[in-house]
């Protein structure tokens, strides 16, 4: 899927990736204002519990319709984007309740509004938010905006000896944070200014968790005539490097 806003260009990508059977991720990209901003979400359901595809869907949709009923601004998306995040845990977490589940249904989120000179983003869980700074300003600098909510290293070190676990498995698989699983989640909100050269990218961990750092600055490296060829070669790249998890990306630059 791929859109062309006046000043912003983005393309998404989700792939069920070679171990799982189902697709429990879900995207959204769309313009705002004419095509002066950009909407990008990633949501990914919450592997092991129940009806993870329907929690991710339920978190874009919402964001989706709520962004075309009352609008956002760059001056107000860190508030936009708490209610929101907010609302979507309110809906999940009384429908886990209503319907007595056992894994209660869940997903983690990460969203982003691309406005002409700041981008807000928000998260929960780990689907993370990466900025590709241009080499052509320098050395290339591929930075994590998002913090990822998982338990450090002390916290797994007295998990693993109390539950007898390893530790590395552990930190694979515990999620400290998400929507539909708690009754107030924390969400964090970050802003920065916009880097014309730079590019953007929002992703499941299904990419981050198989493909390392370098690889993904070098796709982002490459010159690319559309947008859609970062989203592509990305996806590529999780795939070669294993896949074992549902994969999404979504790409991001200014004109």
């Amino acid at each position: 899927m791929e859109k062309s806003a006046d000043i912003i260009e983005f393309a998404g990508e989700s792939n069920t990736g070679l171990l799982r059977r189902s697709n429990e991720d879900h995207f959204l990209v769309c313009r705002l204002n004419g095509g002066e901003m950009a909407l990008a979400v990633v949501s990914d359901g919450i592997g092991g519990h129940s009806k993870g595809e329907i929690a991710s869907m339920i978190c874009c949709r919402e964001l989706f319709h709520a962004a075309l009923k009352q609008g956002v601004s760059s001056a107000d998306a860190g508030v936009f984007f708490r209610q929101q995040l907010l609302a979507v845990n309110s809906k999940l977490f009384e429908r886990n309740y209503r319907e007595e589940r056992k894994r209660p249904m869940g997903c983690t989120a990460v969203a982003a509004l691309f406005g002409k000179d700041k981008i807000t983003v928000a998260n929960v869980g780990d689907s993370r938010f990466y900025k590709f700074s241009s080499p052509q300003h320098g050395a290339a600098d591929l930075t994590q905006i998002t913090r990822d909510h998982r338990p450090d290293e002390a916290m797994l070190e007295e998990i693993a000896a109390l539950y007898h676990q390893d530790k590395e498995e552990l930190r694979s698989r515990l999620l400290l944070n998400a929507l539909g699983t708690r009754y107030a989640p924390d969400i964090d909100i970050f802003q920065l200014d916009v880097e014309r050269d730079a590019v953007y990218m929002l992703c499941s961990d299904g990419l981050t968790g198989q493909t390392p750092d370098a690889v993904i600055s070098r796709v982002l490296a490459q010159p690319a005539a559309r947008v859609r060829e970062y989203t592509s070669n990305l996806m590529r790249e999780a795939l070669l490097h294993g896949a074992r998890d549902n994969v999404t990306v979504v790409s991001v630059r200014y004109k």
